[in-house]
């Protein structure tokens, strides 16, 4: 079974985007990470990806429900620039064999995320929008 988790925008200038969202729309930052390395790459299906993701909600709210993608390589035009939505299933493994067997197109096989060890893999729905499937192990 499958829960929305949040919706992700890609972003061309994060510090624009952080003056929209936080000062004037008053949403909080929950985190801000940046990846780079084996991980991302093999989960997003791009070859020396850096990422900066932040994490924003109005309420706090675990896990929050909205966050931004800034690209520092590639350059965003040579990525899907619309960003995901973000599922969350209580077994990762289970639910990517389901949907596979039902022919949904996978980026990459479930992968343990090395600084939470949640199982994270994306997908795409028949227009390539990507959606993120998560479980928190």
């Amino acid at each position: 079974m499958l829960n929305f988790r949040h919706t992700c925008i890609v972003v061309l200038d994060l510090n624009s985007a952080l003056e929209f969202y936080v000062s004037k729309l008053g949403m909080k930052i929950i985190d801000c990470e940046t990846l780079e390395g084996p991980y991302p790459d093999e989960l997003l299906g791009i070859k020396n990806v850096r990422l900066t993701y932040v994490k924003l909600d109005f309420l706090n709210q675990l896990p929050p429900r909205f966050e931004l993608h800034y690209y520092e390589n590639p350059i965003v035009e040579d990525v899907i620039p619309f960003g995901h939505i973000s599922l969350t299933t209580e077994n990762l493994d289970v639910e990517y064999e389901r949907l596979k067997k039902l022919g949904v197109n996978f980026v990459s096989p479930p992968i343990v995320a090395p600084d939470t060890g949640r199982k994270v893999c994306f997908c795409t729905d028949p227009d390539f929008n990507l959606i993120e499937l998560v479980e928190d192990v």
